[in-house]
């Protein structure tokens, strides 16, 4: 057999074999991750083996949402049964149970009590602040409730009273450039600060000749400074 055919029969095993090959999704553990990420992989999987039938997406999530979350939908659903419900309806179930969406007073008491930790950057508090305000129901005043929050809860207080000596015009956008411009800023005078000139002390030791009968004497040291940008201690004239 020549190495050409050789080749395209390696080549028609290996489709045959992806294309017979079958993936499966992993039953859902609320102790690993919440409801809305496994929905989302769920669809992932749906794309991925290009299932686009609604009823054979619905045999896929009862199949794979494991017997707790099976038996949980039943119980939920006992009205009609999971398999006769569209794919929206039996997620929507879930969702409601396992993320029971909390009171809004409570996620904005979160967020506007949410301040910037000593060891937490810029673009991590910014972040942790939308992942916040994803609850709020701001609507259309989300931008400027996460910039006033931004401004009121950032750590460095220069920042703080830079950012405050705005107008009315600030926008979050403006609000987190300049913030992340002091932030490099501070970062990089930190920097040099701490690699700045350092003394080196060497110490010369000078030994002395005993005289029998008297009694011998210290070493001389001498103290000597000299630049470096490293200490180091150095023993000369042993």
């Amino acid at each position: 057999m020549k190495a050409q055919d050789i080749l395209l029969l390696a080549t028609i095993v290996f489709t045959f074999n992806m294309a017979t090959t079958t993936f499966k999704v992993e039953a859902y553990d609320p102790n690993v991750e919440i409801w809305e990420s496994y929905e989302e992989r769920l669809v992932q999987f749906f794309v991925a083996n290009d299932v686009r039938e609604d009823s054979k997406n619905v045999a896929i999530l009862l199949s794979s949402v494991g017997p707790k979350g099976y038996g949980l939908l039943k119980n939920l659903v006992t009205l009609s049964k999971p398999s006769s419900m569209n794919l929206a309806d039996n997620c929507k179930h879930l969702k409601e149970y396992y993320n029971p969406k909390p009171p809004v007073l409570l996620e904005r008491f979160r967020f506007y009590n949410q301040r910037q930790g000593t060891s937490e950057g810029i673009s991590e508090f910014l972040a942790e602040l939308k992942r916040l305000s994803s609850s709020c129901n701001f609507g259309s005043f989300l931008n400027d409730a996460l910039r006033d929050r931004f401004v009121c809860g950032v750590f460095d207080t220069n920042i703080q009273k830079r950012l405050l000596s705005e107008d009315d015009s600030l926008t979050l956008e403006k609000a987190v450039k300049v913030a992340l411009s002091m932030e490099s800023a501070a970062k990089k005078k930190k920097k040099k600060k701490n690699s700045y000139y350092k003394g080196e002390f060497s110490v010369t030791v000078y030994s002395q000749h005993v005289v029998e009968g008297h009694k011998q004497e210290s070493p001389v040291f001498l103290l000597r400074k000299t630049r470096s940008c490293k200490k180091q201690l150095s023993y000369e004239g042993l």
